[in-house]
């Protein structure tokens, strides 16, 4: 490398990254283990048994990188680039944006449908009768939708004022009480921080409308489901085919998967 460094000190590192690429291109070995490095988590969010436990299995979520309900991070403020502040925006549904919920022409309609068909067939994958799997799929869609109607559409997110809502963590509580803020933030593993900038207020007061009219084993369908699409990629390969299969050939029009490597 020109520095003369003990080039020694580089193969554990080295080996980590090889490990990685061989469990990812181990397709034989991930069909075989199917859906079981999910259990414990499948499990986690089964064993929930209060809307309260909501706010902590979405900081245990997020830290795992299973994306959900809504985003939380840190990032330059707006109006003032030498400050990073954590940060709150929408989030929480499975089609790339608002619009594809709420719109009603033809080709919407039927994107939906085929949403619908997607999810339903991810759940029988991971072994849920088709009755269920079709209640469990009309569930994400249903609470989808109300998240999705509370969401800023794109072309209004193209303007930073529109999406600059600095708060306190007081004034977060108060737009979504129903949610536990303290302990997603402590489960989260967020540093200490006082301000947060939220990009879209009305999203969350939707999320304190979602929980407290939806149902505990409704949330559980949800998380499930959100954890399933989540981690498709990494599946089994007939997970990693019906996930390109909507995602891929119907939303984008791509004939064939990247090759894995």
């Amino acid at each position: 490398y020109g520095d003369h460094r003990d080039l020694h000190s580089f193969p554990t590192r080295r080996s980590s990254d090889l490990d990685y690429y061989a469990a990812c291109m181990d397709e034989k070995g991930i069909d075989a283990r199917g859906l079981a490095p999910l259990q414990a988590e499948f499990d986690r969010i089964r064993q929930l048994s209060d809307k309260s436990q909501l706010a902590e299995e979405m900081a245990h979520l997020h830290r795992i990188g299973v994306a959900s309900l809504f985003e939380f991070g840190s990032g330059q403020d707006f109006k003032d680039s030498t400050a990073v502040v954590a940060q709150l925006d929408q989030g929480g549904i499975g089609m790339p944006e608002r619009d594809y919920y709420l719109k009603d022409d033809p080709k919407s309609v039927e994107l939906r449908q085929k949403y619908l068909a997607h999810v339903q067939r991810m759940f029988e994958l991971a072994g849920r009768t088709p009755e269920a799997s079709k209640g469990y799929a009309a569930t994400v869609m249903r609470m989808e939708t109300e998240l999705a109607k509370g969401s800023l559409d794109n072309v209004s997110r193209r303007d930073p004022e529109k999406i600059y809502h600095p708060m306190k963590k007081a004034d977060v509580a108060a737009l979504a009480p129903a949610f536990q803020w303290q302990p997603y933030f402590a489960g989260a593993q967020a540093p200490d921080f006082q301000a947060i900038v939220v990009s879209w207020p009305e999203f969350f007061q939707a999320i304190d409308r979602q929980i407290r009219d939806t149902t505990l084993e409704d949330w559980k369908v949800y998380f499930g489901w959100h954890l399933l699409h989540s981690e498709a990629p990494l599946l089994p390969s007939v997970f990693v085919q019906e996930n390109f299969e909507f995602y891929g050939r119907t939303l984008t029009g791509a004939t064939e998967m990247r090759p894995r490597w």
